[in-house]
Parts: structure tokens; sequence; C-alpha cells
């Protein structure tokens, strides 16, 4: 079956936290993962499966459980993590229900809170750096903050 997404239109892969709620005001939270996808006509969809975003689905004790929101995280290059938060009308569920699939439309109308943020992994040079500095402080015995230690040494026995 072809459904028009290949290959080259997989954008990113992302973790995501479903925000539940549940009688009673009881909220509560699950996670998952999906992928951003780009479909035709320049328009994106996060693409995950259904039970993360359906409880009812995934079971009927649930029943009276609500999206409230998907968050989603996803690396945009090795340092740059994008954070977006999507409205539960986003999430476009399949007409037949034995199809654990469930796309969630990213677009102006669909995305109620976004920002970007600088990340882990830090630049190796500076990694190397303080590697150094600590293996040389091992050899000279010194402690990297070059302070004396309060606890007593170990003895071998």
């Amino acid at each position: 079956m072809d459904t028009g997404i290949g290959n080259r239109n997989l954008y990113s892969a992302c973790r995501l936290t479903s925000h539940f709620l549940y009688t009673h005001n009881h909220r509560y939270s699950g996670g998952g993962t999906g992928f951003v996808a780009q479909l035709p006509g320049k328009r994106m969809a996060l693409v995950t499966n259904r039970r993360v975003v359906d409880q009812v689905w995934l079971d009927d004790a649930k029943d009276g459980t609500i999206l409230e929101r998907l968050d989603a995280g996803i690396w945009r290059k090795p340092t740059t993590k994008q954070q977006l938060s999507l409205s539960p009308q986003a999430v476009v569920y399949h007409p037949d229900d034995t199809i654990d699939t469930a796309p969630a439309l990213i677009g102006p109308s669909t995305i109620t809170a976004a920002s970007l943020l600088r990340c882990w992994p830090p630049r190796m040079d500076v990694v190397d750096k303080a590697m150094t500095a600590v293996a040389r402080d091992d050899q000279s015995g010194h402690t990297g903050d070059r302070r004396r230690s309060t606890q007593p040494a170990a003895r071998s026995v």
C-alpha cells in the first residue's frame, strides 16, 4: 500500500508525553515515541501509536479519560531540541478501530506552545579539555577543585 510518505519524508524521531484527564479531575501522564513526517502540501504530522494518545482504546476500564495535551521533544540538530505542545484536536484517528496509528497534525491551529532548547551534548573539545584536566589531577594526587578532602584516607587491610 502506498501511503505517500517515503523515506525522504521522514523528518525526525521524538519522545512524546501524553497528558490525560480522568474522571473527578484526576490527571496523569504517559509516554511513547513517534516521528515527524512531511505530508503532501508541505504539511507536517507527528505520527505515533493510538495507544499513546487514546487510553480508552487501550483499556475500556479507562472510559471517560480524555487527552488534554500531547508534548513532543524533537531533536532538530545534535545540540538543539524543539519542544512542542499539541492540542487534542490535532490527533486524527483511523476509521478502522483495529489500526494502532494516530497522526497529530502540526500547524498554527494545533500548536499550543513551542520552544527551542540548546541541550546536551556539549562541544567535544570542551569535554576533552575537562577530561584531560581530571586525568592530570588524578596522576598528581590533587582533587579537581584543589581542596583537601575532609574524609580520612582509606586504609588497605
